[in-house]
């Protein structure tokens, strides 16, 4: 039986794939891999979902996590990937 995986890449500590084998949320892949760096915006973390030859992208906001606040899971599907931008710094 092949593993079904998800990938996680941006600003976390150990970008790659996180198994999924069970159901997995966005938040738990991205603690399944370090968690988040630093600079990591957790307003703008991405999904891309591949359907066939489509893909779909849906935006998250993570940041109430931190601050007690709720955020709906996000439920993963086999091959997604996962995408956390680093905070855009303005000087």
């Amino acid at each position: 039986v092949t593993a079904n995986f998800v990938y996680v890449s941006g600003s976390v500590m150990r970008p790659g794939r996180a198994t999924l084998d069970r159901p997995l949320t966005v938040l738990e892949s991205i603690l399944e891999t370090g968690g988040f760096t630093p600079d990591a915006n957790l307003e703008r973390v991405t999904v891309i979902r591949y359907e066939g030859l489509d893909n779909t992208t849906y935006e998250l906001n993570l940041e109430p996590v931190y601050s007690g606040g709720p955020v709906p899971p996000f439920y993963l599907k086999p091959r997604d990937v996962v995408n956390v931008p680093k905070k855009v710094q303005w000087f």
